[in-house]
């Protein structure tokens, strides 16, 4: 995952109703899983995914989900990948690593 980008305030995510939220408040869940704090300096690594399955990631504001999608692993060419807030629309994201340069999990 790459850190929160660091823009000035706190960011207003995209989606049916517009989520205003600080970068220390965002948090993901993915599958069953603990929730996970969003890093907000450094990158962090999420391990142990089944790469045959399918995995519903959730995004959470302040403890509320505020995005999800699904993905494969099969979807991509390479298995290691990014999940990163697209700075744009603040739409989360997930791309391989070796496109997203701002990911920098060893």
């Amino acid at each position: 995952m790459a850190p929160v980008p660091e823009p000035a305030g706190s960011l207003r995510v995209a989606g049916p109703e517009s989520v205003v939220c600080a970068p220390d408040k965002y948090a993901v869940k993915i599958d069953s899983r603990k929730l996970i704090p969003w890093p907000v300096k450094t990158s962090a690594t999420i391990t142990g995914l089944d790469l045959t399955g399918r995995h519903r990631v959730v995004v959470f504001c302040d403890n509320k989900p505020s995005q999800a999608f699904n993905f494969r692993f099969s979807e991509f060419k390479d298995k290691k990948l990014c999940l990163f807030f697209n700075d744009l629309y603040w739409t989360v994201q997930l791309w391989p690593d070796k496109q997203c340069p701002w990911c920098k999990c060893k």
